[in-house]
């Protein structure tokens, strides 16, 4: 079996909002990104991938936010790639 790379786009903006990438389930979670209040310059997307195990059947994205102000989380690009071969797969979308 192979791993699972997940390449995508993030976008998190206001303090206290995170943006958590889980493996299979919400326990498994390997990538957490967080607003770090900064400026950018240009459209404040970052490119993020992460590694999720060959058990995983499916990836979980949630953007969790703790504090008081409303905020966002974007999640674009989704690419996933399970080793066998050199085509990414199309992502399924739940309703």
């Amino acid at each position: 079996m192979h791993e699972i790379i997940v390449h995508f786009q993030s976008w998190v903006v206001t303090k206290n909002v995170k943006l958590k990438v889980c493996c299979g389930n919400l326990t498994d979670c390997p990538l957490e990104v967080s607003n770090e209040v900064k400026r950018h310059k240009g459209s404040g997307w970052s490119t993020r991938h992460l590694i999720c195990p060959t058990s995983s059947s499916k990836v979980i994205f949630v953007c969790a936010n703790s504090g008081i102000s409303k905020g966002a989380c974007g999640v674009d690009d989704v690419q996933i790639y399970d080793g066998r071969c050199d085509k990414s797969l199309s992502p399924a979308v739940d309703d």
